[in-house]
């Protein structure tokens, strides 16, 4: 049995829409979706640290450094996993 973890989140209103708005952009399921992925590189980030290493930059170099590491975020794609073929959904014909 996975040991999962749940938490609460609050939002402003304006940044629950940005994160709808970006739902939509870029085709997740949902807002948890986003936060969970955003998370998770976060977290990549922490294990694997790049071969520049932390933001002690100057700030002009650290604004395109974290312009760059959200480049590959913007063209995401969900990829299928090994093994498993991608089911595309049609909308059904209605009967007449």
């Amino acid at each position: 049995m996975s040991k999962r973890r749940r938490i609460n989140l609050s939002l402003r209103e304006e940044t629950y829409d940005d994160l709808q708005q970006i739902v939509r952009d870029y085709h997740f399921k949902n807002a948890c979706e986003v936060v969970t992925t955003i998370i998770g590189l976060f977290l990549e980030m922490k294990k694997h640290p790049p071969k520049r290493g932390r933001l002690d930059g100057p700030v002009d170099e650290d604004a395109e450094y974290i312009r760059e590491m959200f480049d590959d975020f913007e063209t995401w794609e969900p990829q299928p996993q090994a093994g498993h073929a991608p089911v595309i959904k049609r909308p059904r014909r209605s009967q007449k």
